[in-house]
Formats: C-alpha cells, sequence, structure tokens
C-alpha cells in the first residue's frame, strides 16, 4: 500500500477534506510545540504558559499570550475534527474499512505501532478516527454509554 504523504492526494473527497483539517491541527500543534520552546527558552524553564491574572493584559510576555492563543485555537480545531470524524464514520459502516486502507494502515508497522516517518496530519487524523470508531457500534451509530445496557 503507498503511503500517502499530501493530504490532498488522499481519493476520498470526504477523506480528503478531513485530512487537510487533519493537516492544519498538526501545524497549529507544531505552533504550540514552537511556542512553548520559545517560553521556556526565555525565561531558562520556568515560564509560567498561562497568562498572570495580577497582569494587565499589556503587561503579559507577548509569548505566553500567543502560546495561549494558539493553544485555544489547536484544542478547538483538533475538537471539530473530532466532531466531524464521529459524524463521517456514523454516515457509513463502510468508511472505517475506507479510512484504515487509505490512511491508517500504510503508515504502521503494525497495529499500534505508526512508522518513524510518520506526518503530523496523519497522526492527528489517525488518532481522532480511532478514538471516533471505539465510540461507534458495529452499526456505526453513536454509542451513548451504560445507560444502553440491560
Amino acid at each position: 500500500m503507498a503511503r500517502i504523504t499530501d493530504p490532498t492526494h488522499v481519493d476520498n473527497p470526504d477523506l480528503r477534506e478531513l485530512a487537510i483539517q487533519a493537516a492544519w491541527v498538526a501545524k497549529l500543534e507544531d505552533a504550540v510545540a514552537v511556542l512553548e520552546d520559545l517560553v521556556f527558552s526565555v525565561d531558562d524553564g520556568e515560564a509560567e504558559t498561562e497568562p498572570d491574572p495580577d497582569l494587565e493584559p499589556w503587561e503579559e510576555d507577548p509569548l505566553v499570550v500567543a502560546l495561549d492563543v494558539v493553544r485555544a485555537n489547536a484544542e478547538e480545531a483538533d475538537r471539530v475534527l473530532e466532531e466531524r470524524v464521529t459524524a463521517w464514520l456514523a454516515q457509513d459502516p463502510e468508511h472505517w474499512p475506507i479510512f484504515r486502507l487509505a490512511v491508517l494502515d500504510p503508515w504502521q508497522e503494525r497495529p499500534g505501532q505508526w512508522r518513524d516517518d510518520v506526518p503530523g496530519w496523519v497522526l492527528s487524523l489517525g488518532s481522532n478516527t480511532i478514538l471516533a470508531h471505539f465510540q461507534q457500534d458495529p452499526f456505526g451509530r453513536q454509542m451513548s454509554g451504560l445507560d444502553d445496557l440491560p
């Protein structure tokens, strides 16, 4: 199986849209990591990564503010991706095998072990889709929890 490195090269149109969205999530996560490195390197590893409530907004370190803003956007983008993946899987039970063949299996050495060169968008889409898949029953319906047990 060919490993797709560019999310725009995913053949399935719905899965391609999810892959492109996952690439954006991965880019935001990379930005968070870079900002964390900057914030921690500026303060020798003792940085406070949350805004200080005792400081006025204009007194706050701009890198801490940037980190907070990018982190919030990354978390929101990941939440939206997870919702979209869950909805996509619920539409048709065949979506899981499509995802596995197109994205998941080519980037794993064996089940549960990613290849070293896996792109960030594959990790993002993979983790969200695997989580969503395990929240679905075999017929693609959302599982609501223990209240459905007899």
